[in-house]
């Protein structure tokens, strides 16, 4: 072979080993832009599952205990949950009591007695601005302050809030009526319109308020004691225990015990206020009269005599004729003696009888 062709063959497969060379360094860098490509994706699927994939929402309540007919929803009222004891509520979850009740023990430490024929929603998040309960139909018992939450129980009605930081009430809602009752037991609450959460009204221990749309009200009714029947009622369809009931009973009567906040004049030494009989006993004729003379009672009388006969003179003669004449009346009186008459009429009927006597028949 010549020499010639030995360094052409020589310079060939110096080429082809150069091409391959650069087919192979082109080869792994495609590779690693493809791993470094499937990298960053399959980071980006851990990272977007990560973001997506958060755990859930803890329940807001927990079933403790319960009785008679007692259903549990989902928020979609579609699908019934399992109603037993220690059953977790999730949030939106609906509860309807027909002949039945149901405690339950919100997350935030609240506990609520559903009383029968109720229906309510289990509501919250995690900002804590939403209402804790809705009550849709019915009364519930609510107690604050014994979990380790420090914000205030809210437990709304269609058209009504009440709030309590800590204590006990009973709330109704009654759906013919559109009335939102709120009876507190415990230290106090507040009730206020929904569309006028400004104006709200402090409900005492013991007392008693009202809101009813049906009545024309936009506000509240004041607070006032409440009948100790009207209490111990709603105590029985809610299946307190004797303990909850003498509570509340407590307080109610301690409410209607207490006095009115006045002070009377003091007529003896150290200030002692004057002693009074009750209201409820009866007084004597001689101490009790019924409208009591004034001064302003002649200008009074004027003024209603005026406005009976329009101010006509004519009406003031008739009313009081000595007032107008300006001298007393002149009244004429006749008696007649009607002895003779009667006697007279006898004499007839005696003269008459004769005659009738003598008749014979022929």
């Amino acid at each position: 072979m010549s020499r010639q062709h030995r360094r052409s063959q020589s310079t060939g497969i110096k080429s082809l080993v150069h091409i391959s060379l650069i087919g192979l360094s082109v080869f792994l860098a495609t590779g690693e832009a493809q791993a470094s490509g499937h990298a960053s994706q399959s980071s980006a699927v851990v990272t977007a599952h990560m973001d997506t994939g958060a755990a859930p929402m803890a329940p807001c309540g927990v079933i403790e205990d319960f009785g008679g007919k007692t259903q549990v929803l989902d928020a979609s009222r579609s699908n019934l949950l399992d109603t037993d004891v220690r059953t977790p509520l999730p949030c939106g979850a609906w509860v309807s009591t027909e002949e039945g009740w149901a405690r339950i023990v919100h997350r935030d430490g609240y506990r609520i007695t559903i009383g029968s024929n109720t229906f309510v929603e289990l509501t919250g998040d995690e900002t804590g601005t939403a209402d804790h309960l809705v009550l849709y139909r019915g009364q519930v018992k609510v107690r604050a302050g014994a979990g380790a939450s420090t914000e205030e129980l809210k437990v709304s009605t269609p058209h009504a809030r009440m709030r309590m930081r800590r204590g006990q009430a009973i709330v109704l809602f009654s759906q013919g009526e559109q009335e939102t009752q709120v009876i507190a037991i415990e230290n106090s609450a507040t009730l206020e319109n929904r569309f006028e959460a400004a104006k709200r009204v402090k409900i005492g221990e013991g007392e008693a308020s009202s809101l009813n749309f049906k009545a024309l009200r936009v506000m509240p009714s004041l607070p006032q004691a409440i009948a100790s029947a009207t209490v111990r009622q709603k105590l029985i369809d809610l299946r307190l225990d004797d303990r909850a009931k003498g509570e509340a009973m407590l307080a109610v009567r301690q409410r209607q015990s207490r006095k009115f906040a006045s002070w009377l004049a003091s007529d003896g030494e150290n200030g002692v206020a004057p002693t009074r009989k009750p209201a409820g006993l009866a007084f004597e004729k001689s101490e009790y009269r019924r409208h009591p003379p004034r001064r302003g009672d002649e200008v009074a009388k004027d003024h209603w005599t005026k406005r009976l006969v329009a101010g006509v003179q004519d009406g003031e003669k008739i009313l009081h004729p000595d007032r107008f004449y300006g001298r007393p009346g002149e009244v004429k009186l006749v008696v007649e003696d009607v002895a003779p008459k009667d006697r007279q009429v006898d004499r007839e009927k005696e003269r008459l009888l004769r005659e009738l006597s003598q008749i014979r028949a022929e």
